[in-house]
This record gives C-alpha cells, structure tokens and sequence, in this order.
C-alpha cells in the first residue's frame, strides 16, 4: 500500500479494500498496545504512513481527538479517494489526506509526534529510504510504530500439507519478485538504529488459528484475492489451485486442524530529544 498502486502487488480494487477491512479487524487488537507504548495520546498529530484505505487512520483519529491530526498518505488515489468517501459522511473531521510517495514525503522535518506504518515495509522496493522519511517529519522526542511479518516461511497449516508449502512459497517468492519481501522484520531494527533512533520495544506477535475463527477466514480471503494472480505469473498451476483448494477443504472440515499465520513484529522506536 505504499508503493506505486501498479506495484502494490495485491492491486487496489473493491475486493481488496473490503479485505483490508477484514484484515484490520482481525489484527486491531495487536496495534492498540503498541499505540499505548508509543505513547500516542490525545492531541497529538500523527502521520499513518502508507495508509491504505485508512481504516487505521479513522482509528487513529479518534484516538487523537478533535485537537489533535492525522495525515493520511498513500501512493494509491483509489485508497485516499475511498477515505475521502467514507470522511465525507463521518463525524471525524481530523484527518488530512495526501497521495504521495511514501520514498518522498510532501510534509516538513520535525511535523509530528507520531509515525505508524502497518504492512508497509514489506512492500516497498526501499525501506531505508520510507525509515529516513519517517525519522524526518517526526519532532524530536516522538515515536515511530511499525507493524510487519518476518520469518514468513514458518507459516502454514496443521496436519501439514504439500498443496499448503507450496502456497505460502509462492507468495513469498512473488514478493521478492516484485521488489519487497515479507521477511523485512528482521531487517527493520537495524535500519531504525542507522537513522539514530533509539528502539523501545520489539513485541512478536503471533497467532494460532482454527477452523472457523477469524484468521482462518482471513487467509481465504487473501488466497482468493491473491491466488490468481499468483497463477497468471507463473508461480503456481491451476492444478495446484484445485489441489490446495481440496486439501483446505478438508483441513476446514477437521478439527484438530490449525493454522499458525505469518510471524509479525510490533516496533516502537523514538527520536531522541537535543
């Protein structure tokens, strides 16, 4: 979602948004900790780097309240043109929204308090540059939130299965493909120190998931999005498509199946005050 919307690999159509939306829901309560250690509060103006749709920018600005401000910045004007839809007929009247390059922030040195990036890092072709943006704007003393997957490849589903491995092989693969990789969480501390911020908590989030629950749903909902794709580039056959589709029928149907999703790590860093 920060990238150019043409290389933001999972596209930016109605279906998309509508699991972004899914998606936030399932994974909020993970970021509200993290928002309470970074200290973001009341008053405060805030910048959601990469803001996608801006489901966490409306959560963002009642956090804030009215005294406070959000900007909303993403590359993709489908997504700011969505959250301006839905401002429209909201009472949040403290957002501020920018289509703007994520590498090349359009917002002075030392603007905010805080910086939050959820699923961004991963995506973009440059992630020390999207840092060193970040670190710009922020005023002294305030912190940045990173939210992000690493150690993708410990993810599957339980009793595993070939049609499963190959799957979660084939997302990772056409990400590195397409210039990112969902493996940036273990890169992204050291990246952070190298711009003189200090980190003040690494907090692994990991989930485990049944048939039936919310993040079960979730991964079909990314699968269906993300799948064809994944077939028209080569990366998997319509045979593995049936296969997989099979296999996750059953493992729906079984239950004492389980899926443990990607690995995530919740960062907050802050800038040193002079």
């Amino acid at each position: 979602m920060a990238t150019d919307p043409k290389d933001y690999i999972l596209g930016t159509s109605d279906e998309e948004i509508q699991r972004l939306g899914y998606q936030h829901q399932v994974w909020s309560d993970s970021v509200l900790p993290l928002w309470k250690k970074a200290g973001f509060n009341v008053g405060q103006e805030i910048l959601d780097l990469g803001c996608g749709p801006g489901f966490a920018s409306r959560d963002l600005a009642n956090l804030v309240g009215p005294k406070g401000k959000i900007f909303a910045v993403d590359a993709s004007e489908k997504f700011i043109h969505f959250l301006n839809q839905q401002l429209k007929t909201s009472a949040i009247k403290n957002i501020s929204t920018q289509v703007s390059d994520v590498h090349a922030l359009d917002l002075p040195s030392n603007r905010v308090d805080g910086v939050f990036a959820r699923w961004v890092m991963c995506f973009v072709k440059n992630p020390e540059k999207v840092i060193s943006e970040a670190v710009r704007v922020l005023r002294p003393g305030g912190s940045l939130v990173i939210m992000d997957y690493f150690n993708y490849l410990s993810v599957n589903i339980f009793p595993n299965r070939e049609s499963f491995t190959k799957l979660f092989r084939a997302y990772h693969e056409s990400l590195l493909d397409h210039g990112g990789t969902y493996d940036i969480g273990q890169f992204l501390p050291q990246m952070i120190c190298e711009n003189t911020m200090e980190i003040v908590s690494l907090q692994p989030i990991s989930r485990i998931a049944r048939p039936g629950t919310k993040i079960w749903k979730w991964l079909i909902l990314f699968t269906e999005s993300h799948m064809p794709k994944l077939i028209e580039e080569g990366y998997m056959s319509r045979s593995d498509r049936e296969t997989f589709l099979r296999d996750w029928r059953k493992a729906s149907n079984d239950p004492g199946a389980f899926f443990y999703p990607p690995p995530i790590i919740g960062i907050v860093a802050r800038k040193p005050s002079p």
